[in-house]
């Protein structure tokens, strides 16, 4: 999206744009520190700090419920942008990284505990369960989102869900 674009779908005027940004990737820039600062505050309704096998199906049917409080199902902003950098803009992808890692650590230190309290396969390496557990979320964002319909979403946390639970102790 460029600038113009943006300034006519916000009706803001380009006076008002620069004064505020250089350039659109500062306006990208605002967007991901405004959204790390939500995900990191009480506001957030999405709870980080996974304590119990309930707490981690509340995290991932979390993605459900958000979805369908929209007319229409959304994919993650983070994600968005994400896919749509081009390669030297490194430095907005390291920002993006950094909120994605949030909720990846989240639930690498529940596995991690989890590991510890004998509940889970020795096996089972956190990090790579966290990506997986990532991968499969933001891949069923954007499939509701194409197919303007929750189900993929739905289906997805669900089989989440399932493999993990088979990997129990």
């Amino acid at each position: 999206m460029s600038v113009d674009e943006i300034l006519e779908e916000s009706g803001t005027g380009k006076g008002q744009f620069y004064h505020y940004f250089k350039a659109k990737e500062g306006l990208i820039e605002a967007v991901i520190d405004n959204f790390d600062s939500f995900m990191k505050s009480a506001d957030c309704p999405i709870k980080h700090d996974i304590q119990s096998w309930k707490d981690l199906e509340t995290f991932l049917k979390y993605f459900i419920q958000a979805t369908k409080g929209f007319d229409q199902p959304r994919a993650c902003p983070m994600g968005m942008i994400g896919t749509g950098l081009d390669d030297d803009q490194s430095g907005l992808r390291d920002k993006i990284n950094d909120v994605l890692d949030y909720s990846k650590s989240a639930l690498i230190k529940f596995f991690n505990q989890a590991k510890k309290n004998g509940e889970f396969n020795q096996v089972v390496n956190s990090e790579m369960l966290a990506d997986f557990c990532q991968s499969m979320i933001q891949g069923g964002l954007v499939l509701a989102k194409i197919r303007k319909d929750v189900r993929p979403l739905e289906n997805t946390v669900k089989h989440v869900l399932k493999y993990l639970k088979s990997l129990r102790a």
